[in-house]
């Protein structure tokens, strides 16, 4: 039987981040995340990427980091993905992204024990800047779950307890769908 997994913001040969996260660069990073990830995840599981592989480019080196990763990958693209529709171009920089990923949209919906669940690299609001930014590419809050990433380290669970940052810098590992389902089960009052 194959799980499923969610996380985001891999930022893959991003020093920068690498910085943040307190790795020496982005080799140490991008290592510790597939030995991260491999701990958890086996190869029939399938992994959604809720944004932003990359720091932008997609080039051999992110396939490569990518393709030790276990599990069928499926991507909801984020600002830096060349791939998301905000991007000139996107429909061509899909087909890249197709190397490693099953699946390339920009938001999807999983019913996870009886609930929807939205998934988008946005969050309803909030980013780790000090205004949101991308307004038009973020979903509508109609009330309903939502896993995210993009804002990094700003928060963990968005305040009202039905936005869950699943990035890579609270979680270090793919989160798993039971983990997801007792996080609704601790917001009991969610739809189902």
């Amino acid at each position: 039987m194959s799980l499923r997994y969610y996380t985001s913001d891999l930022h893959i040969g991003h020093d920068f981040v690498a910085g943040t996260r307190g790795f020496k660069d982005a080799d140490e990073m991008d290592s510790f995340m597939v030995d991260s990830w491999n701990a958890v995840v086996r190869d029939r599981d399938h992994v959604w990427v809720l944004g932003d592989v990359t720091a932008g480019g997609f080039n051999d080196r992110h396939i490569e980091v990518l393709d030790a990763l276990n599990g069928t990958k499926h991507l909801v693209s984020g600002n830096h993905d060349k791939c998301h529709p905000m991007h000139r171009n996107a429909h061509v920089q899909a087909k890249k992204y197709m190397r490693c990923f099953d699946t390339v949209q920009s938001v999807a919906e999983h019913r996870i024990d009886g609930r929807r669940v939205l998934l988008s690299h946005f969050p309803y609001t909030g980013d780790h800047y000090e205004a949101d930014r991308y307004e038009q590419w973020r979903l509508r809050d109609e009330g309903g779950f939502l896993l995210c990433g993009h804002v990094h380290s700003a928060w963990q669970i968005a305040p009202g307890g039905r936005v869950w940052n699943v990035g890579q810098d609270f979680q270090g590992a793919p989160v798993s769908e039971r983990e997801v389902k007792q996080w609704l089960d601790s917001n009991a009052w969610g739809e189902r």
